[in-house]
């Protein structure tokens, strides 16, 4: 039995999740980590253990990422309780050899919170327990602010991404790179409530990795179906899910066969040899293989085809050592990770942030879970962002991937116009 499981041992209240999630909403700096009830609603055909385990907690300790890279300590199992990593896309530039821009809006590299005291929820078994000495959940709700009407508003034309999208394929038919992740910024408008937003998002788009965090002036809201990596330490498995492969979804519509659309089958596996070789840089030996090939899943408004590719820990690489070989997650940026990250910084309006990182939750038995942060809100000096991208190969078409880009954007206009 793992630490979790060990923890998260009660019956979760009769009373909804989200009201007794948000009773833990009492102080600042907070951390929620809300918790999914599987990987994906409905249709799914990938296996894997995907963000079962949430957490409500505030932090014991915060510490900033001033500077680019991966600390190899932020990535050691914690002594008790758990530990919270946020990493921003740009702490990946030094790791393909980049110099980094700065990250938008005043933020930082990365933030970790150590976490002693709290809450874990067990999305799976519906069962929860505490960690050191939290505070009690019980007692009346505080008054938290409640959401819009919001407006989302794109931060430049259809026709300037349209450009963007054509100067990625001139790259690509130039044979300079095979695909790139190219991204479109829209800012929020309207009464806020990022923790509101963040409950409102997780009933609404059951995803694996809805996430809340919030310290000094920033707030993550993420709303992400694509984990990063999970680590198993009992076995020392690794496990990345690349997400890569988008349709509409509409109700009572046809299930789509993305697997025989050339171009979105094409857009996968391109991903997915990437991150075959990024696990092997880290791995034992004859160890790595993929699990399942684009399995499909359905989310609010978009189905996406999801693989799981498997390593083994070499017994001489560390939990750090995985993180500089496979961030930024490949399906963010292209390929090759290097040209195409380099091809992305110039085509993209500003830096992405803590969009497109990843968050990670590691135990003190050395289990270790994480996301990458796509369908994710920032709140910074800017306000509040919603950034959305999709991949670019020779196949693309602009219009189609402007498209695809409004459906992966459309649970939050429907939450934030319903509210």
């Amino acid at each position: 039995m793992t630490w979790l499981e060990e923890v998260a041992c009660l019956p979760l209240p009769p009373t909804p999740w989200e009201s007794w999630i948000r009773a833990g909403a009492q102080s600042s700096p907070f951390l929620a980590l809300l918790p999914g009830v599987g990987a994906a609603p409905g249709q799914s055909r990938v296996g894997g253990e995907r963000g079962r385990f949430g957490v409500v907690a505030e932090p014991t300790r915060v510490e900033v990422l001033t500077e680019p890279g991966v600390k190899p300590h932020w990535f050691e199992p914690p002594t008790m309780g758990v530990r919270v990593v946020a990493l921003g896309y740009e702490a990946g530039y030094p790791l393909v050899f980049l110099p980094p821009p700065s990250p938008p809006g005043g933020q930082p590299f990365g933030v970790l919170f150590d976490c002693e005291h709290g809450w874990i929820i067990d999305g799976l078994r519906r069962c929860y327990g505490q960690f050191g000495s939290p505070p009690s959940l019980a007692g009346p709700l505080p008054d938290v602010s409640r959401l819009g009407p919001m407006t989302i508003a794109p931060q430049d034309t259809d026709q300037n991404h349209i450009e963007r999208i054509q100067q990625a394929l001139r790259y690509i038919s130039e044979g300079e790179i095979y695909q790139a992740n190219l991204a479109r910024t829209y800012q929020l408008h309207g009464p806020w409530s990022g923790l509101d937003l963040a409950l409102a998002l997780a009933t609404r788009n059951v995803v694996a990795h809805a996430a809340y965090l919030r310290w000094d002036n920033f707030e993550i809201v993420s709303n992400s179906m694509e984990t990063f990596l999970t680590y198993e330490p009992v076995q020392g498995v690794l496990s990345s899910f690349p997400i890569k492969g988008t349709a509409e979804r509409v109700p009572n519509g046809a299930t789509p066969n993305l697997q025989a659309d050339e171009k979105e089958r094409a857009e996968h596996l391109m991903i997915v040899d990437l991150v075959r070789n990024d696990l092997g840089r880290v791995a034992a030996p004859g160890s790595v293989e993929v699990e399942v090939l684009m399995g499909l899943e359905g989310f609010h408004g978009v189905y996406h085809a999801t693989s799981m590719v498997n390593a083994t820990l070499s017994k001489s690489r560390t939990m750090a050592d995985a993180v500089r070989a496979l961030f930024p997650g490949g399906s963010i940026t292209g390929a090759p990770k290097r040209r195409a990250m380099s091809i992305i910084r110039d085509l993209e309006v500003a830096s992405r942030g803590f969009f497109t990182g990843s968050i990670f939750l590691l135990t003190p038995d050395g289990y270790v879970s994480s996301s990458i942060l796509i369908r994710t809100v920032l709140v910074d000096e800017r306000g509040a962002t919603l950034t959305v991208g999709g991949g670019i190969t020779i196949g693309s078409d602009p219009l189609r991937e402007l498209s695809e880009i409004n459906h992966k954007a459309a649970v939050f206009r429907d939450v934030l116009s319903t509210h």
